[in-house]
């Protein structure tokens, strides 16, 4: 994102109430009007639904300087989500029509905007990716090898998954259980392939996260 495109949005978001939320408070829930348009000043915003099964499916994740859910808005479309603080968040919250029409007088903010859209449809296509994959071994990787395209920073030649992710979190996003994501993630461990850094996941060795990524989608073409 361009500075000027960042200086633009704190501009007009810092004209809007400023709302925080406790890490795990829900934002807005599945059904509920869209009754503001959110800024992210700090921290991560998670995007879910509720299966047919009652289990929680991750859609996306948001991160600072994002706003939403606008979306739903452009698109006229009812909201079906939940979004869920998942760290403890600061936001600036305005009108969905004042967002709308601040969007349609800046053309650069909204080109950016659209840039985000298609990064986020290109997420998408990553998680659907992943759930197509055979093993929860496969998907596991390819979600670590995803966080590390969003989230990671390089930090003394390893790179740090700058989203506090829990083992639940991988879970819900993979579709697996609980118990097969942590026997994972204590493979990947035990191989040096991950570690964790104060509550953060830490990919050590990422040309051997890549390498196997590469092979299971190999054998799953065989």
């Amino acid at each position: 994102m361009e500075n000027e495109v960042v200086e633009k949005l704190n501009q007009f978001f810092s004209q809007g109430k400023t709302v925080s939320y406790k890490k795990g408070e829900i934002i807005l829930r599945a059904g509920e009007p869209v009754f503001g348009i959110f800024f992210l000043k700090k921290g991560f915003v998670r995007q879910y639904l509720i299966s047919e099964e009652g289990e929680e499916v991750t859609i996306h994740l948001y991160r600072p300087l994002a706003f939403f859910p606008t979306m739903l808005v452009i698109a006229g479309t009812p909201n079906r989500y939940y979004f869920e603080a998942q760290t403890p968040i600061e936001t600036f919250r305005l009108p969905p029509e004042e967002v709308v029409a601040f969007l349609k007088e800046n053309p650069d903010v909204l080109f950016d905007l659209s840039e985000r859209f298609a990064q986020a449809v290109i997420g998408l296509s990553k998680r659907i990716e992943t759930l197509s994959i055979g093993s929860v071994y496969a998907k596991v990787i390819s979600l670590l090898s995803y966080l590390v395209i969003r989230f990671g920073e390089e930090k003394d030649g390893q790179i740090l998954i700058g989203l506090p992710v829990t083992h639940t979190d991988i879970a819900s996003w993979t579709g697996a259980k609980r118990e097969t994501v942590s026997r994972q993630i204590e493979r990947l461990t035990k191989d040096g392939i991950i570690g964790v850094e104060k509550h953060l996941i830490v990919v050590k060795d990422k040309a051997k996260l890549e390498e196997e990524l590469k092979h299971y989608h190999e054998s799953e073409s065989l």
